[in-house]
C-alpha cells in the first residue's frame, strides 16, 4: 500500500469537525476552578457541612456558574444562509 492511499483512508476516517474547528467553539464558556470551589464550599456549608457529597457540590456549582455565564454571553451569529 502506498503513502497516498494511506493518507486518503486517514482523511476518510477523520471527521470534518476535527479537521476544521467550528466557530461556535470559540464561544465556549469557561469557569475558573477557584470560582467553582468557592461555590461548592457555599453549597457544602448550606447543607450544614455534612461530608460525603463533595463531587455533587462541585458538579452543581460548576453547572450553576456555567449556566449563569451562558445567560450573559452574547448569542453566536445565525449560520443559516441568507
Amino acid at each position: 500500500m502506498t503513502t497516498a492511499t494511506n493518507a486518503s483512508r486517514a482523511d476518510l476516517r477523520t471527521s470534518p469537525a476535527i479537521q476544521q474547528p467550528d466557530t461556535i467553539s470559540q464561544h465556549m464558556v469557561r469557569v475558573p476552578p477557584e470560582e467553582i470551589a468557592e461555590r461548592a464550599y457555599e453549597l457544602f456549608m448550606a447543607r450544614g457541612g455534612a461530608h460525603g457529597q463533595d463531587v455533587d457540590d462541585w458538579l452543581l456549582a460548576e453547572s450553576e456558574l456555567l449556566r449563569a455565564r451562558l445567560m450573559r454571553q452574547p448569542k453566536a451569529p445565525d449560520r443559516t444562509p441568507a
